[in-house]
Formats: C-alpha cells, structure tokens, sequence
C-alpha cells in the first residue's frame, strides 16, 4: 500500500529523517507517535504530496487514493450540509453525476452506434457507482454525520453557519464519506466530544483502509491501532501491535540500552584500569633499572 525507502528531509541545517524506511499494508492501522517537532506533520505532509522529500522515496500502490485530515481545514461554504458532505470532492458523487448526465445523453440520442457507445459507458460506470456503494452513499453520509455529533436537523443548515469546530468535523466527515485507500488523520479528536471519539474509534477499527494516525489520545490510539510508528533519531521505527504494547517494547529496549551501557562503562574502566596498572609497572621497572 506504502513504501517508504531512503526517505531524508531537513529544514535548513536541521535533518528530520535521515535514510527513513516504512512500509505500510492494507488495512494497517498505523499510530504514529513522537514528541512534538520530530517530523510526524511533515511525514503525512510528504506522503500527501504536501511536501517533497529532499532524497528517497514515498510510493503508493498503483491508483491508490490518499485522503488527508489536516489540523486546519478550509471554510466550507455555500451548500447545505449533507449536499457538502455526500458529494463535494467525493469520486463516488461524481460518478453518479455522470451517470445522470448519461441518462440524459441516453434519452435525447436516436438509436444508433452514438447511442449504443453512450449506453456501453452508462453500463460500465453504473456496476462501478454499485460496487462502491454509490446507492446507498447519502446514506452514508448520515450515518457518519451522526456519529461525529450532528443531528437530524442540522443536515439541512448551510456550512457556514458552523463554527470553527464544527466545520472540522464536516471536514472529517467528508474524508470517511469519500473512503480513499490510505487515510490520514492530524489530530481527529480535537474537536470531538467524547462520545464523536468513541464512535470515531469503532468507525476507525472497521475501516477497510490504510490508516496512518497522528494523535495524543493514548486510549483510541490504544483501541484501534495494529501498528506503532515512532519518529525518533530521524527515523521512522516501526513496533507492531497497540499502544500499551509499544509502551512495553519501548521500556524493554531502553532497558537493554542502560544495560549494555552500563556494561560498555565497565568494560572502558577496566580496560583503563589495566593500561594505568601496566604503566605503573612499566613506570616502577624503569626506575628500578636506574
């Protein structure tokens, strides 16, 4: 699904990833953890295409679509929301539009090879439209609307009246609705209260996708995610398993870390120990010999 190799990127003299690798399947459902200023951001950012790297490689699969949740969204306005939600930017609406305008195409033309061509493209697209559940879309799209918060009455009101928040979580849902192979997700729950986390957390659990997910809520991190990925030491080190599970991995290492340290430090200061003997001895001959 992903393939990161040799990845490197810096801003000025600062290197976020040196020689950076990961690869990422179907359906993984990758926590990606790090203090803040590691390089998480920059990494969706470059996989977006947001961002170039400066040497190695980010590949997809062959027409793999990347959706992308940023921390900041544009202000959506001008149609109401579930029309905004069910349709703007969504590959599936827009096969639907074209089909309505084939069934008008279809209708006007006499019968015919024209005909016969508009007819063989409105048979392939609408099994397409079918098997991405194009039928049941606005569906959907309410369903996903009510599990971030939204309620019956809402779907009708014109995006701008949302404040700040809102408007983040109409963005969220526009991103689910649309369903893209890799989704990527900046701090999803900012906005949400806790009952949106816990319906987002179950929604994220099932999604058929790739999931990469940069956030500081340890539970649903916890809850959902098959694979950790921590940016530390320019890198992008990869732990399977949940969150407490890369907590147990991470105090492991670093225990064998102290340890061979520790050990390293003996080793030094009985090495120095010895060459301060030998020198001794070789000190207290040559005197003996004078």
């Amino acid at each position: 699904m992903l393939t990161v190799s040799g990845l490197n990127k810096a801003f000025g003299s600062r290197d976020i990833f040196v020689d950076a690798q990961l690869q990422v399947y179907a359906r993984d459902r990758v926590a990606i953890v790090g203090p803040n200023g590691s390089g998480k951001t920059t990494f969706l950012d470059m996989v977006a295409g947001d961002q170039q790297p400066d040497d190695g490689e980010i590949r997809l699969i062959k027409d793999a679509v990347v959706g992308y949740l940023r921390q900041e969204t544009d202000v959506l306005r001008g149609k109401p929301l579930l029309d905004e939600v069910a349709s703007t930017g969504n590959p599936v609406a827009q096969m639907g539009h074209r089909l309505a305008v084939l069934q008008a195409e279809m209708a006007e033309l006499e019968p015919g090879p024209e005909r016969d061509k508009v007819v063989s493209e409105y048979g392939r697209l609408e099994d397409r439209f079918a098997s991405l559940g194009g039928y049941s879309l606005e569906a959907e799209a309410k369903a996903i609307l009510a599990g971030l918060g939204f309620a019956e009455e809402d779907l009708g009101r014109m995006t701008e009246t949302f404040s700040g928040g809102w408007l983040m979580r109409i963005a969220l849902a526009k991103l689910l609705v649309a369903n893209p192979d890799i989704l990527m997700l900046d701090e999803p729950t900012n906005h949400l209260d806790l009952e949106s986390v816990v319906w987002l957390e179950r929604f994220l659990a099932s999604y058929e996708g790739a999931v990469l997910l940069i956030s500081h809520d340890r539970d649903l991190i916890n809850a959902f995610a098959t694979k950790v990925v921590e940016v530390r030491d320019r890198q992008l080190s990869s732990y399977p398993g949940n969150y407490q599970s890369f907590v147990a991995k991470r105090e492991l290492e670093l225990t064998q870390a102290e340890a061979l340290a520790r050990n390293q430090a003996r080793k030094i200061a009985h090495t120095e120990a010895f060459i301060n003997r030998f020198r001794y001895k070789a000190t207290l001959a040559s005197r003996v010999q004078s």
